[in-house]
């Protein structure tokens, strides 16, 4: 299980020869699916831009690092797609409601499988306070959330 904050800054590496690409900069997420797509990479050239990764092209490497067979695997992210914490479509921030609609919390997280994508948890905040109060809210819901423009709704008991 990996999180964004646990890949955010890990370094993507080059199989056939090794070098570094580059870094991961934001993971990216499929509205149709539900689920992580793959990562959004920063490389290293200057006049490159920042370019998507597949969950299915990438090898996680122990120790945290992602390695691509080629620099064919870097690509552009599908339209349906949205980047996790930059964007005009972005889920950090969005709101997590029951199905009563009251405000769970705010997702700050996403806790993911990097074989499949499935997100499995996401972390929750509910403001400074509560958040020193009581730390950060995991919820890991049993079915995938609903999503409805903007907001996410779980659909199970917490």
């Amino acid at each position: 299980m990996r999180t964004y904050e646990k890949v955010r800054g890990a370094p993507v590496f080059f199989a056939n020869n090794e070098n570094q690409a580059g870094y991961i900069a934001d993971i990216v997420f499929s509205f149709k699916e539900a689920k992580i797509a793959g990562y959004w990479v920063h490389t290293k050239r200057w006049w490159s831009k920042r370019r998507f990764l597949s969950l299915n092209r990438a090898v996680h490497e122990p120790g945290g690092a992602v390695s691509a067979e080629s620099e064919a695997c870097l690509e552009r992210a599908p339209k349906e797609c949205s980047r996790f914490s930059d964007g005009k479509k972005r889920i950090f921030g969005t709101l997590l409601l029951n199905e009563a609609g009251s405000v769970i919390g705010l997702i700050e997280d996403v806790y993911y499988l990097p074989e499949t994508g499935k997100i499995v948890g996401y972390g929750l905040t509910e403001g400074l306070f509560a958040d020193l109060q009581k730390g950060i809210k995991v919820i890991k819901p049993k079915i995938p959330v609903e999503i409805k423009g903007r907001t996410f709704i779980v659909r199970t008991d917490l």
